[in-house]
């Protein structure tokens, strides 16, 4: 079964000094909408506490501001928090200043605001294991740079500026029984888009290294690379035609196995991830980020599994 996640960002400010900050225009993340398709087995809602609450659609739009900042920030698994960021003349981070909070700096439209978080809630009327779904056709899990139509040139710029490459999205799952008891610790998953793209010539991937001291920002059984995404003309060049090429995933994309009769709260994050080696001056003034997230549901095969495992 499929559970369909879907939002757009427009647009997503990515520079990465304070003086940019200063100085830019009000980013605006608009028209960012959440479509949940579910055949069987799963259901989705805000409010887990209202029963006609659960459906197969959610809007995203009540969470978001017309002007929401998003700057660069890295994530502590340490202290399974976020912090803002000091800046070296490149633009990427040179030390770290206070700890974030998700009260105070989510989803705001002014300088306060750092990144994105919204919160859904999963249940299910059987036993499955939910992974991030494989991209194919014109559906699945990827991240990339908005196509924006140039009409002056007769062809597409990439709205996306190399922000594309320092996205991150990350997902706090917490199993909750049927009653909303926690029934076991949360754990934070890290899922890593066009993680083989960086704006030098770079093909390999680079791991982001941690505030924390470790190689990554989270251990390599919570974290899901993906390689990178990208689009190419039609020829001729339409307007709204464009070939995809979407990214393979390097590690197994399960995050969690759910029993029937309960839930899963996941926090959904996504934030531009300042210890990127490609967080630089260079992503440039603003950018545009289509992000397409799906859950993918089957039945749960056996007994025994590993909540994070990997290939």
């Amino acid at each position: 079964m499929l559970l369909y996640l879907l939002f757009i960002m427009l647009p997503l400010l990515s520079a990465s000094t304070y003086t940019w900050f200063s100085l830019s225009k009000t980013p605006k993340i608009n028209t960012m909408s959440l479509y949940v398709n579910v055949p069987a087995g799963l259901e989705i809602t805000w409010t887990p506490e209202y029963e006609n609450s659960w459906g197969q659609q959610l809007d995203y739009a009540e969470y978001v501001q017309s002007d929401t900042f998003l700057k660069p920030t890295t994530f502590s698994d340490e202290k399974q928090t976020f912090y803002g960021a000091l800046f070296g003349v490149d633009g990427r981070i040179s030390g770290i200043t206070y700890a974030l909070s998700d009260d105070r700096h989510t989803n705001r439209n002014d300088n306060a605001g750092y990144y994105l978080k919204m919160t859904c809630y999963l249940r299910t009327d059987e036993n499955v294991e939910v992974s991030l779904s494989r991209a194919q056709g014109n559906s699945g899990t990827y991240l990339i740079g908005t196509p924006v139509w140039n009409g002056e040139d007769v062809l597409h710029n990439d709205g996306g500026n190399g922000a594309q490459s320092a996205v991150r999205v990350g997902f706090r799952i917490t199993k909750l029984d049927s009653e909303g008891i926690e029934t076991e610790d949360p754990f934070f998953i890290v899922y890593e888009p066009n993680c083989d793209m960086h704006e030098e010539e770079i093909s390999d991937y680079i791991p982001t290294p941690s505030i924390d001291g470790s190689e990554n920002l989270v251990s390599p059984d919570r974290l899901i690379r993906q390689t990178k995404t990208t689009w190419t003309e039609v020829d001729p060049v339409q307007k709204d035609v464009l070939v995809y090429d979407y990214g393979e995933f390097l590690d197994d994309p399960f995050l969690f196995d759910l029993d029937q009769n309960c839930m899963a709260q996941v926090e959904i994050y996504l934030w531009l991830e300042g210890q990127d080696p490609d967080c630089t001056n260079e992503i440039g003034e603003a950018a545009q980020i289509f992000s397409n997230i799906q859950f993918y549901a089957e039945a749960k095969s056996g007994s025994g599994i590993e909540d994070i495992p990997k290939d």
